[in-house]
């Protein structure tokens, strides 16, 4: 039983060192097709907004959008840039989790026919992510920025328990 711990624990710390290094590690081949934004923690959707107006992508999918809001309250949300609202911003209503994230936006990009993607989340989030976006990946190129976020320790630890499902579920893939 001792050795379960030990082993939950250094990979723990693997984890933290994962979050750690993610800016400086992550693949930025930019431009992209297309920017997907996966909801949830400050600061995605406006790093996905930046992101869109310095060009590095053609559209945005907001994926994984709250089914109780309204498409005008997201929308709003955008604040002083009502003109990508019109042009360029798609909102992804079916994603209820990281696996579901990945799944809609390969299929948004699948129906766009776009061959890159940078997807955009919380930097304690991304390892899950890479892993669920990686395994269901259909031949698209993909780059990512993590977004800093101050988090406290009971959310990395339970972080840390969803990137053990998901590198489970990857492993009997």
């Amino acid at each position: 039983m001792i050795w379960l711990f030990v082993i939950l624990g250094f990979g723990f710390a693997h984890f933290l060192y994962l979050v750690a290094m993610l800016p400086s590690s992550l693949p930025q081949d930019l431009p992209v097709d297309g920017i997907v934004v996966l909801t949830g923690d400050r600061g995605r959707i406006a790093s996905g907004l930046e992101a869109l107006e310095r060009k590095e992508g053609k559209r945005l999918l907001i994926s994984g959008v709250n089914a109780a809001l309204n498409e005008q309250t997201i929308l709003s949300a955008i604040g002083s840039r009502p003109e990508f609202a019109e042009c360029c911003i798609d909102l992804g209503w079916q994603a209820i989790d990281t696996q579901s994230n990945a799944i809609e936006a390969l299929s948004w990009a699948s129906k766009k026919s776009y061959t890159s993607l940078m997807f955009i989340t919380n930097d304690y989030h991304m390892p899950r992510s890479m892993l669920e976006i990686e395994r269901h990946n259909i031949g698209i190129r993909v780059a990512f920025r993590a977004v800093p976020a101050d988090v406290n320790f009971g959310v990395l630890v339970l972080e840390y328990l969803k990137y053990l499902v998901s590198l489970l579920r990857s492993v009997l893939n």
